[in-house]
């Protein structure tokens, strides 16, 4: 019997979907957009991929829009937009998150509830399941 000192190591490995990533590189890439609805722990969440770029361009404006602190806080997502999704010449974007902008949430009654507005990142590790095709 093994003593109660002695612990079995477990390697845990998150699986990023490969597919996913692709899709994440070209938008990254092209800064084009992409409709995709994603299964995360039994929520459907649906919008538009879009490039880390484009998000972080996205959360800087819309925090200028909230006066002198906003102003201040923007210019670090701008320069986020700027330093790590301009790469070099040669170089990939990180390819860990993904960015969607018109998201929307299936509720539990069954309806899609838009978030107005929001852009959201997520780690793909996370992520269940994917179809291309946002839901409307």
């Amino acid at each position: 019997m093994a003593d109660d000192n002695d612990f079995q190591q477990t390697l845990v490995h998150k699986v990023r979907d490969s597919d996913l990533v692709f899709l994440v590189n070209i938008v990254n890439k092209t800064h084009a957009s992409i409709g995709v609805s994603l299964l995360i722990k039994g929520i459907l969440v649906t919008g538009q991929l879009i490039s880390g770029k484009t998000y972080y361009e996205s959360v800087a404006e819309e925090l200028k829009a909230a006066g002198d602190a906003g102003v201040s806080l923007s210019a670090y997502f701008s320069n986020k937009a700027d330093s790590i999704y301009s790469p070099e010449e040669g170089k990939d974007a990180p390819n860990g998150f993904l960015h969607l902008k018109e998201v929307s949430v299936r509720n539990s009654g069954g309806d899609l509830g838009a978030i107005n507005g929001a852009c959201i990142r997520m780690k793909i590790e996370e992520i269940d399941g994917h179809f291309l095709g946002s839901m409307s």
